[in-house]
């Protein structure tokens, strides 16, 4: 790291500490062929095959060139004593800090750059730098240039640590040295299992090779006894533990992590390497921009000539009411690209199909119930029923079986779609209950049926008054279905009616409906000349 420090401050001569870079460098195993690599850099350690639970990594171990803690003790010893004859690196002694102590910060940082970015602990005896995460990506660019690339031993590479560690200033990234080429894939490994040591209450994790694995993990650990190695996936180092003796027979066991997560995804990191992942390149092409133009183009003009045909089918069928729903839609436009512009959002084809999609007062038939409604409310999101009542309705035959709808929307048979009998609507109380105990019984779901509470409730005195009318009529009968819902709807605009609203409110109630029960005998002696009375307990008790 000193060759790297004094490129930085323009010393050209960096052969001398080029030999020191390279003996601090961690010996690298590859865990997978995918650049899965096992170097010697952390505090984890391998216990001995006299534990019975021999280390097993998946990735290649290169010879560590590192010495022991014992040399590396003796070297310190020694080369202080030579100190004013020889430039000593930074790894082998001291930090410029300790040895210029008379330099103020500005002169370090000047004399030191590269020191001063990736920091080095000592008193540990390995020549891991510690950079702090505002510095991470100055480190990276110094790395990568040219001039610092050649002071670089070649079988080399530096590489991070996946762990961070918190600080004041902020996280702390290790930054490993380690060989380049590794000794061992992670094609060797055939398990690894994450669990708790019993004997020490620490989590672990075990490894096992396969026969050719074993006998090259035994000659690796051999050589590289009280030395690291590092398991690396896709560049960064997720472990370093140290060898403490020969692993023969291909079972290890790894220990150090911190918890039993860390632990687990070690597990992950050495089973990844065991999965051969090999990549063929079958067919390479080059696409320009043009590629789909002429199919976007006819996308946009389909798009429209659809929306100005819909549109004016609704002003010219619907004449006032498809002109305000015209309206309605081009504002409701306007309002989402409005705030989607403040909010710098962007309308993508999925966003657009994710609109809600209402279903409202199409026909034939019946309105809210015809077969149109049956063959749309597949891909809409809501049915609505805007006017009508307890008629003929319409049968439906489906997956289901057979029905026989009078109120409710023919959307009920689609789960996720939502079911509005509307303000226009009204509403008799005891079919609609009849019609849902029907669907029930099939197995059809009615929790997704919303009634409005301004609805007309449609009362049996209502049916009485439809017959009583027709039979007054004679030969010019209408030919009603006596379900009395044109006198509800008369009453509506008269401003007699109950709203559905008004049985949440009882006492009201029972003062409208006396009201109303007085003027329908009113009408019925009078007009109708019948015998037959309203009274005011038979409607309560019907609405109970």
């Amino acid at each position: 790291m000193e060759a790297i420090n004094n490129v930085m401050v323009g010393n050209k001569d960096t052969t001398n500490v080029k030999d020191s870079l390279k003996t601090s460098t961690l010996n690298k195993i590859d865990s997978t062929k995918n650049k899965t690599s096992l170097t010697s850099t952390d505090s984890t350690k391998s216990k001995n095959e006299t534990a019975g639970k021999n280390k097993k990594d998946s990735t290649k171990v290169a010879d560590n060139k590192k010495k022991d803690s014992k040399d590396t003790t003796k070297t310190k010893k020694d080369t202080t004593k030579v100190k004013k004859d020889s430039a000593l690196t930074k790894a082998d002694t001291t930090t410029p800090a300790d040895t210029n102590k008379q330099l103020s910060e500005e002169e370090i940082k000047a004399k030191y750059p590269f020191f001063t970015l990736v920091n080095l602990n000592q008193q540990s005896g390995v020549a891991d730098g510690y950079v702090r995460e505002a510095d991470k990506d100055k480190v990276d660019r110094l790395l990568a240039r040219e001039d610092i690339k050649a002071v670089i031993p070649s079988d080399m590479v530096f590489a991070w640590g996946n762990r961070t560690v918190e600080s004041p200033e902020g996280k702390i990234y290790t930054l490993y040295a380690i060989k380049k080429d590794a000794e061992l894939t992670g094609k060797v490994v055939t398990n690894a299992r994450a669990n708790i040591d019993p004997s020490s209450n620490s989590p672990v994790v075990s490894m096992e090779m396969n026969t050719e694995g074993s006998a090259d993990w035994s000659r690796i650990t051999g050589s590289n006894i009280g030395k690291r190695i590092a398991i690396v996936l896709d560049n960064a180092v997720f472990s370093a533990p140290v060898v403490r003796g020969k692993i023969s027979g291909g079972n290890s066991q790894i220990e150090g992590m911190a918890n039993i997560q860390e632990a687990k995804l070690l597990e992950i990191v050495l089973k990844a390497g065991a999965l051969p992942a090999p990549v063929k390149i079958i067919e390479e092409r080059s696409i320009g921009p043009s590629l789909g133009e002429d199919s976007i183009k006819a996308g946009i003009f389909s798009s429209l000539a659809a929306l100005i045909l819909v549109a004016l089918f609704m002003i010219v069928y619907y004449r006032v009411g498809g002109s305000v729903a015209d309206v309605a839609l081009l504002i409701n436009v306007l309002f989402i690209l409005g705030i989607m512009a403040s909010l710098k959002a962007t309308l993508t084809v999925p966003g657009i199909a994710d609109q809600v999609t209402v279903l409202v007062g199409l026909q034939w038939g019946d309105e809210g119930k015809g077969r149109m409604v049956d063959y749309f409310a597949q891909d809409v999101d809501y049915v609505v029923r805007f006017q009508g009542g307890n008629n003929a309705g319409h049968t439906v035959v489906n997956e289901f079986g057979t029905f026989k709808l009078h109120l409710i929307p023919s959307g009920i048979f689609n789960p996720k779609v939502t079911n509005v009998l509307g303000t226009g609507t009204v509403i008799e109380i005891e079919a609609f209950c009849n019609e849902v105990e029907e669907l029930e019984k099939s197995g059809i779901d009615c929790s997704n049926i919303r009634i409005s509470e301004r609805a007309t409730i449609t009362f049996p005195f209502h049916r009485l008054e439809d017959e009583l009318e027709e039979e007054r009529l004679g030969a010019g009968a209408y030919g009603s279905t006596k379900k009395g819902i044109a006198y509800a709807y008369g009453e509506r605009y008269q401003k007699k009616s109950i709203m559905l609203g008004e049985l949440f409110f009882p006492d009201e109630l029972k003062k409208r409906v006396e009201e109303l029960v007085e003027w329908k005998n009113l009408l019925i002696k009078g007009l109708y000349k019948s015998d037959k009375e309203i009274t005011v307990d038979e409607t309560m008790a019907w609405l109970n």
